[in-house]
């Protein structure tokens, strides 16, 4: 029973890093991914489907199976499927395999919670700066700022400080065209800020010599948060499927509302599977929330889109 609840909470985890909400609405019987092809693997939506395609072992990597569709290894090939009701390999022998009811991840309830992802629309936003993400939670041991690069040669200066108090950190002349700030120096001052039993909200924000000024919110894991966040990375650490293990640390991240930290993990587990469609449209999503347009609009190029995703 705790090897099948494992997988159905896998597979919890990596639809909220392969699916967009529309999916999640229009075909919200999930029941699994593919992990892996070798070989020829056909497929259908259904039995009565008239057309089967054929799968491709880069493209349809870690791709999302939904209840009824149906699956048939030719010679030679296999087939690994990680299903909520457990891992399945197909060969040649099993015919049109036909991903059954019983199949199903429960609760679908929490899928649908987890398709209307948080944060804000950040096409309205004008800051370079895509980590951390506007209305987002960071961990100060993870802190870092990493923005869109300018070529305009600015140098920027940065400073953290409550809504209405004096700044805790700054730095100033900054080359803007480097394009992060990893600062012990901002990380020992937010933790100072929450130490000292703050828990109001900070601004980050960005002065550049060009004349221009942005700023944007986040707010801190307390620590007693932070040991759960802990707590709850490490089983997905321990992993073996290293796949696997990046969708689940990103379904971690994504509940903290820790939503650079879901781009960074969505983009570790695409190094592993780098033609997956499915996971580069969730990934694409995921960058699309933290603001950073430019990965954003690569990713599209890659896949071809000329049009934004639902």
């Amino acid at each position: 029973m705790r090897v099948v609840f494992r997988f159905c909470y896998s597979l919890l985890f990596v639809f909220v890093c392969l699916g967009s909400s529309t999916e999640i609405f229009s075909q919200a019987r999930v029941a699994g991914i593919i992990r892996e092809i070798q070989g020829p693997v056909s497929w259908r939506k259904t039995r009565q489907s008239k057309v089967s395609n054929q799968l491709d072992p880069r493209l349809d990597r870690a791709r999302i199976l939904y209840v009824n569709e149906e699956l048939r290894v030719g010679r030679g090939g296999k087939a690994r499927l990680i299903l909520c009701s457990g891992p399945k390999e197909i060969s040649p022998t099993v015919g049109w395999f036909k991903v059954s009811v019983s199949s199903e991840c429960p609760n679908r309830s929490a899928f649908e919670a987890y398709g209307r992802r948080g944060g804000s629309d950040r096409n309205s936003f004008d800051t370079p700066i895509f980590s951390p993400a506007d209305h987002s939670v960071v961990s100060p041991d993870r802190f870092v700022i990493h923005w869109m690069p300018g070529v305009a040669g600015c140098t920027f200066t940065f400073a953290i400080r409550p809504r209405n108090g004096k700044a805790i950190w700054e730095a100033e002349r900054i080359d803007g065209r480097l394009g992060s700030l990893d600062s012990d120096q901002a990380r020992r001052a937010i933790r100072k800020y929450r130490a000292d039993g703050e828990i109001a909200p900070l601004h980050l924000i960005l002065t550049d010599s060009c004349g221009n000024q942005s700023d944007l919110t986040f707010s801190l894991l307390s620590e007693k948060r932070e040991a759960a966040l802990k707590e709850d990375l490490g089983r997905w650490d321990r992993d073996s499927d290293v796949l696997m293990g990046h969708l689940g640390r990103a379904q971690v991240f994504e509940s903290y509302r820790m939503f650079s930290d879901v781009a960074e993990e969505c983009e570790a587990a695409l190094k592993i599977a780098p033609g997956s469609r499915d996971l580069m449209k969730r990934t694409i999503l995921a960058h699309r929330e933290t603001g950073n347009s430019l990965r954003e609009e690569e990713l599209k190029k890659s896949l071809g889109l000329k049009t934004t995703l639902p």
